[in-house]
């Protein structure tokens, strides 16, 4: 997906591995996963993080302003995500992550392998713009962690 914020503090993401239709957002935080969109929260709440379940290997994301390409892989329980071509989060869905820590953190627990994606924002003053959103349904990850593709 290729998105820009109008300001570092702008708070989004995209919750991945949604077992079911999600009939809140809160049952897309506790049941999914959110890959984080905001550029001030510490290395566990940044873009890119599994929202306080995974720390940032980097932080690369580009100004207010600018556009940025976020790429999510799923593999089995396996997650990576890359911005702008940096990995940012490799987890492979079974390692011990914290524990929750305040009720607007997820309930921790298995996943499953594949799920319902939806797209959040906090709302309030700083605004998220969205360009491309793609969908490849068949990909292999190559041992660089690029993607390489089928739609």
């Amino acid at each position: 997906m290729v998105y820009k914020v109008s300001e570092p503090a702008a708070n989004s993401g995209v919750f991945i591995r949604i077992p079911a239709p999600p009939k809140s957002e809160d049952d897309a935080i506790n049941k999914g996963i959110e890959v984080q969109i905001q550029d001030t929260g510490d290395d566990y709440h940044c873009t890119g993080v599994l929202y306080s379940m995974t720390q940032a290997k980097a932080r690369p994301y580009k100004p207010a302003g600018e556009w940025n390409t976020l790429e999510i892989a799923l593999t089995g329980q396996r997650t990576v995500v890359k911005l702008n071509g940096v990995v940012v989060t490799d987890y492979d869905g079974v390692s011990p992550v914290p524990p929750k820590n305040g009720q607007f953190e997820p309930d921790r627990g298995p996943r499953p392998d594949a799920g319902y994606i939806a797209i959040q924002h906090h709302g309030g003053r700083p605004t998220i713009w969205f360009k491309e959103f793609t969908l490849i349904t068949e990909y292999r990850l190559i041992e660089d962690h690029s993607l390489a593709g089928v739609l």
